[in-house]
């Protein structure tokens, strides 16, 4: 079994050429990994999580219908768009 981090050689060979640990740490975040930093500086770089496993049936997941949190959230940034164009005016 892997471990959920990658080794500071691992690290090392995908930072080939940096030698700070701030460049680094900058490097494998834009590759969008999750890093965090070691107590002596060095990046700790998580290895990225395996995504959930297809349905078993093979149906394509169809999006979930608008609840009413989200037609809540839509009137709502409406009413705040008309009032903030009413205040305006000033």
């Amino acid at each position: 079994m892997s471990l959920p981090y990658f080794t500071d050689a691992e690290v090392d060979e995908m930072c080939a050429g940096l030698k700070q640990p701030a460049a680094k740490i900058r490097f494998l975040t834009g590759l969008g990994l999750r890093v965090n930093r070691k107590p002596n500086g060095q990046p700790l770089a998580w290895r990225p999580v395996e995504t959930a496993a297809a349905p078993v049936d093979n149906r394509p997941e169809t999006p979930p219908a608008s609840s009413d949190i989200v037609v809540g959230l839509q009137a709502w940034a409406r009413d705040r768009k008309q009032r903030g164009q009413k205040t305006q005016g000033r």
